[in-house]
């Protein structure tokens, strides 16, 4: 641990990175890690890494198993439908809100987003795809302005980010050309659709949007 540094500071440090890890993948599920490849992999000292991975186990993100290491824990199928569904009705009263109260400048905010959002597209880059498609829907949030809605999008997301970042790094990267190319246009398209609906200001047109948007993974979990 870095001179100066206090345990709890470096316990968050360490905490953000290894569950970042969690939610995009890099450690996969299922997968067994010891106390000491994470310690080396911080350079920190165990006790703000054991203090981060306490709290992880406390959030269900990993299992600590005693003379064996950590694992990371399985995603549910289930629990990921089952968020996609509040997911889905929660950000169809996201987006009608949005449609009132969108401005000329939010829309500039959007196509760059929306821009960034196809580069990632066209490298096949799912860490990218997430983030950008992450970026968009928390924007269109900020523009409902609607705190509780915004707060209850960001917990949902969080629940739903690994499930989605395990199935689209599974297509991406092992799907045959036919699955990438689907899934990359149908991402494309939801997109597209939800600015185009923005743009005309369609509240029906939007939850039709949303609702395509959640869904171009379903057929794959």
């Amino acid at each position: 641990m870095k001179v100066g540094i206090s345990v709890k500071t470096s316990s968050k440090i360490a905490y953000d990175y290894i569950k970042n890890k969690i939610l995009y993948c890099e450690y996969q599920p299922g997968q067994l890690l010891s106390e000491k490849e994470i310690v080396d992999e911080l350079n920190m000292s165990r006790t703000p890494v054991r203090q981060a991975l306490n709290m992880l186990a406390g959030e269900s993100l990993i299992r600590i198993i005693s003379n064996k290491g950590i694992q990371i824990s399985n995603i549910s199928e289930k629990k990921v439908k089952e968020v996609r569904e509040l997911r889905i009705i929660l950000e169809k009263l996201i987006i009608e809100k949005a449609v009132d109260n969108i401005s000329e400048k939010d829309f500039e905010v959007l196509d760059n987003l929306h821009q960034k959002l196809y580069e990632d597209l066209e490298r096949s880059d799912p860490l990218g795809i997430f983030k950008a498609g992450n970026s968009i829907h928390l924007f269109i949030s900020e523009i409902a302005d609607n705190e509780t809605l915004t707060n209850m999008l960001k917990i949902l997301r969080n629940d739903s980010s690994r499930g989605y970042m395990y199935y689209l790094k599974n297509k991406l990267e092992r799907g045959n050309d036919e699955q990438k190319r689907v899934i990359k246009e149908k991402l494309r398209e939801s997109h597209e659709d939800i600015l185009h609906a923005l743009r005309e200001r369609d509240k029906e047109k939007a939850r039709a949007a949303i609702d395509r948007d959640l869904n171009v993974l379903s057929d794959y979990i």
